[in-house]
């Protein structure tokens, strides 16, 4: 008995000295580290809903054509992606803000309609691969507007490094009989400028709530439209530098391309909940 007894105590011990730093708010930094810290960075799964759509233009453009990844060629809709951010003051004013997000899905299937892409009509029936690729690169030179005990309002000017493709590949049907393979890639490779803001709010040391979006609508070389880039996050802190991140996250992209190898339209959409381990400095 008293053996079973020293081992629960032991026990006890072991757990209240490793739940010390959690208990203890003294330890911790008076104001949360996204309002009075140096660096924040956080990485983890994104569990993103997305909806890819493209339009590849042949010799003779026909408006209104496209393709719809998911349901026409069946790429999953959902998928857990790796997510990263990075928070970096740059004095009391100044701040470096990335992102970055990768993805990258395949599918096969039978079309069970006509697929136009390109100079290449894939008729009911054809076995097609689907083929989509999108890298996110957000940079933000922020500086801070407002800020109090316990908030913050911020903006800035920054820029997406956008990197995303489309490809579709297989043997056609064409008048009923099978034909060759064909495959082709609509793919864009660009730095578009825009601008941000953000605000933070932080009721104790431990918790903080931040909301930022990243907004673009404009004409640039050859491509016009726009995109939107947003997230709300709750960021909490077990210990003084180890914290974790929930957030949902929403980027949104609507272009036209005038390209010599694209010719078309491309509409993505990427968004979900973000759980992510997040240390702070």
């Amino acid at each position: 008995m008293k053996l079973r007894l020293s081992h629960q105590v032991w026990a006890a011990g072991i757990f209240l000295l490793c739940l010390t730093p959690c208990l203890n708010a003294q330890e911790l930094q008076q104001v949360h580290p996204l309002l009075g810290g140096k660096l924040v960075v956080n990485a983890g799964g994104l569990f993103a809903s997305q909806e890819t759509f493209m339009e590849l233009q042949g010799e003779i453009p026909v408006d209104g054509r496209g393709v719809d990844f998911e349901k026409d060629l069946g790429l999953k809709g959902s998928e857990q992606t790796l997510s990263g951010n990075v928070f970096w003051r740059l004095g009391t004013k100044w701040s470096l803000q990335f992102q970055h997000i990768k993805s990258s899905r395949s599918a096969g299937k039978v079309t069970d309609r006509d697929i136009e892409w390109g100079n290449v009509v894939y008729e009911q029936g054809s076995e097609v691969l689907a083929q989509s690729h999108l890298n996110i690169n957000r940079l933000l030179l922020g500086h801070s507007l407002q800020s109090g005990p316990g908030y913050e309002i911020g903006a800035g000017i920054g820029v997406h490094f956008l990197d995303f493709s489309g490809t579709i590949s297989g043997q056609a049907i064409m008048d009923g009989e099978p034909a060759e393979s064909f495959g082709r890639s609509a793919s864009a490779s660009v730095p578009l400028p825009d601008i941000g803001a953000w605000y933070i709010y932080s009721p104790s040391p431990r918790l903080a709530v931040s909301v930022r979006l990243d907004w673009l609508s404009a004409s640039l070389g050859n491509y016009s439209g726009g995109f939107t880039n947003t997230s709300v996050a709750l960021h909490y802190r077990f210990f003084e530098h180890v914290g974790v991140n929930v957030a949902y996250q929403h980027f949104h992209l609507d272009l036209d391309t005038e390209k010599t190898n694209w010719q078309g339209h491309v509409e993505l959409t990427h968004t979900g909940p973000l759980l992510a381990l997040e240390l702070s400095w």
